[in-house]
């Protein structure tokens, strides 16, 4: 261990611990300081009259903060402030249906006609409207229609003894 340039046993060298550490130890061989540092500071929260906040953990890395909130009904709609880059619209639903609409986003190079389609791996990408062709849709024993607009599927409602004998073995 470095000594500061001491002599066998003495020593004029000093740690002294600053914010949040603290120094333990002689200084010497069989007694080293020890450097340890505490809290790096505290996070707290403060709830407002549309938001209650908690803090979980204890921000070691074993147990990391968690800050989370909740929107506190303050008995009217949340406000969303339309910027050059999006544009809200809120409906008068309860609860309220939030879409946006982003007029400096341009896409290119797709087809007309296919929409935004999330696939089962949860990627995005364009494909066709229907994945069946309209009139292309099988129907079965009490469904009516070829899923067109002229022709739109219907089920064909019957009474409770018609059933009865059609699921009949």
């Amino acid at each position: 261990m470095a000594r500061c340039r001491c002599a066998e046993g003495a020593c004029g060298c000093s740690l002294v611990a600053g914010t949040n550490t603290t120094v333990d130890g002689e200084g010497t061989p069989k007694d080293p300081w020890v450097v340890s540092a505490g809290d790096h500071g505290y996070l707290a929260v403060a709830d407002t009259a549309t938001l209650d906040l908690q803090l979980l953990g204890d921000g070691t890395s074993a147990n990391p903060h968690l800050l989370s909130g909740t929107v506190i009904g303050s008995g009217g709609s949340p406000t969303f402030v339309d910027t050059e880059e999006v544009a809200f619209t809120v409906s008068a639903a309860t609860p309220p249906e939030v879409s946006a609409l982003l007029p400096l986003l341009t896409l290119t190079g797709g087809i007309a006609g296919h929409v935004l389609t999330q696939d089962a791996t949860g990627v995005f990408s364009p494909m066709p409207a229907a994945t069946a062709p309209v009139g292309a849709v099988a129907t079965g024993h009490g469904i009516k229609g070829d899923g067109s607009a002229v022709t739109p599927l219907r089920i064909n409602l019957c009474s409770y003894d018609d059933l009865k004998a059609a699921c009949a073995p």
